[in-house]
């Protein structure tokens, strides 16, 4: 796939012993690490991460693993939102997935393009990663013919019996809850606000 479209995420908490991995990943995938009015780009032939700063031909390195670790916690505590314009249309599937095994805590989404839906996914190593269709705020997206589809496996007719209505609309009701992923949505944001309060 040749076509690139906006991404944006954030990373809500990373394992101490994931920090430089998920760096790299980034690293690796283009996407830019801002920290301290700099970006960190690249990783040069030492193995040390380079810094640019303000103005951006000065460079620092960031040679030991406790200045990594302090920059990227600063940077993946969920209050900073990593975003790229031009990233590839697959970004979502394969860095969630690379993400996720790294049992990183996060939420992403790429927003529509063309005839391409948005995709989001969000992951907690406590529920696992889910990845959905999304709108272009990154929220979930359910198309009208799904709907629709849930709907006619449960026909109401008039006259019905008010019970088998009301088990009907129950039916409905929590099938659209599954297809929105919304238990997994809730619980995703509780336990992300319970570590965040830490």
């Amino acid at each position: 796939m040749s076509d690139y479209g906006q991404f944006q995420m954030f990373i809500y908490e990373v394992p101490d012993a994931n920090v430089e991995a998920v760096l790299d990943l980034l690293i690796e995938r283009g996407l830019d690490i801002e920290w301290n009015e700099g970006i960190i780009y690249e990783r040069d032939d030492k193995g040390e991460y380079v810094y640019e700063g303000d103005p951006p031909t000065m460079k620092y390195h960031r040679a030991t693993e406790e200045e990594t670790r302090d920059v990227l916690k600063s940077v993946f505590d969920g209050s900073d939102q990593i975003t790229d314009q031009q990233a590839r249309l697959d970004i979502v599937d394969d860095l969630s997935a690379s993400l996720a095994k790294l049992d990183v805590v996060f939420q992403m989404s790429q927003d529509p393009v063309y005839e391409y839906m948005g995709v989001g996914a969000r992951n907690h190593p406590r529920i696992g990663l889910k990845t959905y269709d999304a709108d272009a705020d990154g929220q979930e997206y359910i198309a009208t013919f799904r709907i629709r589809d849930i709907i006619e496996k449960y026909p109401v007719e008039v006259g019905q019996d008010p019970n088998d209505t009301i088990i009907a609309m129950a039916n409905i009701l929590t099938e659209i809850k599954e297809a929105a992923n919304v238990a997994h949505a809730l619980e995703f944001d509780r336990l992300v606000k319970e570590s965040v309060s830490k």
